[in-house]
């Protein structure tokens, strides 16, 4: 009797940047670890790819700049269908977006790609005047009104960004909660580290 070999899925990314902040640093580190027998993964960031780009790029995984410049119109339709074009050449089964303007122009793009498995990625949960600029908060608006049609999923780092977001409109029904992991093995002492570390600087194996 013969296996069907199911084939990896094609899973594109699209971020709002990539420079050094909380998401980004976690998007890498999802990516680090990600299984690529399972999935074939690709990465847009819509800003540039920052500091993080180049190290997405180091672990062979394509990175494409959509060039979108900060401070733009959030809401133009020619950058909904330029993102529509760069995602339907990669032919992705699932578009994971990270921050709101990735989920409002990869949703809504995705979505005009015939992509069903769209799923949001809510990275934030402090939402005051204070951090947050008033476009951004327009976009979060705008996403909370579409929330009902646009993901399959909503995935939030954690449970507070969760309500809060629900009380701002979000739909309940489709959040789910995946705090962020961390790699426990880098906080772990290494007896092979500390090896190394006293035979360069020439100390005693009891220093």
């Amino acid at each position: 009797m013969s296996t069907k070999i199911k084939k990896p899925a094609r899973v594109l990314f699209i971020s709002s940047g990539l420079g050094v902040g909380g998401a980004e640093t976690m998007l890498l580190c999802l990516l680090e670890h990600i299984d690529r027998r399972l999935i074939v993964p690709g990465v847009i960031s819509l800003t540039g790819l920052g500091a993080i780009g180049p190290k997405i790029q180091a672990l062979d995984i394509p990175v494409e700049d959509f060039g979108l410049s900060r401070g733009s119109n959030p809401f133009p339709l020619v950058s909904l269908v330029r993102l529509y074009r760069q995602i339907s050449s990669f032919r992705p089964d699932v578009v994971q977006t990270w921050q709101y303007h990735a989920d409002f122009l990869g949703g809504i793009s995705a979505r005009m790609a015939g992509i069903k498995a769209v799923g949001w990625g809510i990275r934030n949960s402090d939402l005051s005047t204070s951090s947050s600029k008033l476009s951004t908060r327009l976009v979060m608006r705008s996403c909370a009104s579409l929330s009902r049609w646009i993901p399959l999923r909503i995935l939030c780092c954690s449970k507070v960004a969760r309500a809060i977001h629900v009380r701002m409109g979000y739909d309940n029904n489709k959040m789910i909660v995946i705090p962020n992991g961390f790699d426990l093995a880098r906080f772990t002492p290494s007896p092979e580290a500390g090896i190394s570390v006293r035979d360069e600087f020439h100390l005693s194996k009891c220093a």
